[in-house]
């Protein structure tokens, strides 16, 4: 065979094999012979429930942008530009909608990219996110900077960068990356996971065949006599055709001429399959960093001796934090914040709501230490401001803390010297 053939034998298999373009977005064959790339990967159950717990709880979280003001406190920045567009960053998605598609992109393909549409004086008007299949991403050899080859792959994509160049200059693209290990480009989560999805899916399709097919014998026909080979084949097609397949489960069995049905008890080939279901769960699992509660997968849910809800804090510590931070820090960049005093951040406070131990041991110890009034703990409790609630408690007979920097604690009494309230009039 020249080399030409095998050429155009290639080309031709990459029609249905992605083959070395999948392998660009960690995709491509596996050992198992199933070919993974981000289409095939979402169609494996654990593997897109992993992507939606990541993807929704990114998109729920508020997200604001903050300025320091001169006495060093973070401020909301509402005249800010970007404060606006965070709420709803263009017309036709929500900052839930626009932040799930970030966080796909990034697991998906290791990259999300979004293009910066500006006024006519340069202000940022729209946020529009790019599927990551159609960024090209490009270096000017003659100083190295970055420019983003997006492709126009239909109507809409078409008429929101119809005033853009094919070729867009990258300060005026928003490039998230995953998992940087040198060069330009992040990693898809899926380098890390393709045999596993792929094993995975292969177990899927072949229960899935078994099911279908009824390939696997449940039981076994015993005749007392002897059968001509005409009259065994007869039965067989008989009894297919009445109870194989799954459309047929749960129907009643006729027996005849003293034949007798023995059913097959679960063979180890079975145990050991659902065993393999059972741990491609734990294995996609440990390489996203998912707990297995969230799953539904409670075997195993509370080992090494962490419950549930430490097991939650190291799912926000560990799992989510590092692409929060991503998203941030590509913010910071694009727009040029921190040189600003200026910049983006998640409220993070949502996800401990679900702890109430932990909140209102915060908020004791804020009360206690002056760093928080409760007003404050009530307002994040979703509870009314009270009369007198602004003022911050200093340790000692919990005073006013201005009181107490005005020497005010001279004048403090143990209860039984004054009116209970611990202050002489």
């Amino acid at each position: 065979m020249g080399l030409f053939s095998r050429m155009f034998r290639r080309k031709s298999a990459g029609t249905t094999n992605p083959g070395w373009l999948g392998r660009l977005w960690g995709g491509g064959p596996t050992g198992s012979g199933v070919n993974v790339d981000p289409a095939t990967a979402l169609g494996q159950s654990t593997f897109f429930a992993c992507c939606c717990i990541l993807a929704e709880d990114v998109g729920k979280l508020p997200v604001a942008v903050y300025r320091t003001n001169e006495a060093g406190k973070s401020v909301v920045a509402k005249d800010h530009a970007l404060y606006k567009l965070l709420l709803r960053p263009n017309g036709w998605q929500t900052h839930v909608d626009f932040f799930e598609q970030m966080m796909f992109g990034l697991l998906l393909w290791g990259n999300a990219y979004v293009v910066i549409l500006r006024d006519g004086r340069g202000r940022p008007v729209t946020l529009a996110p790019i599927n990551p299949s159609q960024v090209t991403v490009m270096v000017a050899p003659e100083d190295g900077s970055l420019f983003f080859q997006v492709a126009r792959t239909g109507p809409h994509d078409s008429a929101i960068l119809r005033d853009q160049p094919l070729t867009i200059p990258a300060r005026d693209v928003l490039h998230v990356k995953r998992l940087n290990t040198g060069g330009l480009l992040g990693t898809s989560i899926l380098t890390g996971l393709r045999e596993a999805i792929g094993l995975a899916i292969a177990t899927e399709q072949h229960g899935a065949n078994l099911f279908r097919n009824g390939a696997r014998p449940s039981g076994i026909l015993e005749h007392p006599q002897i059968l001509s080979e005409g009259a065994a084949e007869r039965l067989r097609r008989q009894w297919d055709g009445m109870y194989s397949g799954t459309n047929n489960a749960g129907k009643t069995i006729v027996l005849e001429e003293a034949m007798a049905y023995k059913p097959l008890s679960m063979s180890s080939v079975d145990a050991e399959w659902l065993e393999s279901r059972k741990f491609q769960v734990e294995e996609i699992a440990r390489v996203f960093r998912i707990p297995l509660h969230m799953l539904q997968h409670t075997e195993k849910s509370t080992t090494a001796g962490a419950g549930l809800e430490q097991q939650s804090r190291g799912y926000y510590d560990q799992t989510l934090m590092p692409y929060l931070e991503r998203i941030e820090a590509a913010f910071d960049r694009a727009f040029g914040l921190s040189e600003a005093g200026i910049s983006v951040s998640f409220d993070t406070w949502a996800l401990l709501r679900a702890d109430i131990k932990t909140r209102f041991e915060v908020y004791a110890k804020g009360i206690q230490w002056s760093i928080l009034a409760p007003n404050e703990c009530r307002v994040w409790e979703g509870e009314s401001p009270v009369e007198n609630g602004d003022f911050r408690m200093a340790p000692v007979n919990m005073m006013p803390v201005d009181e107490w920097v005005k020497g005010g604690w001279k004048n403090v009494s143990t209860p039984a010297e004054g009116d209970g309230s611990g202050r002489k009039d």
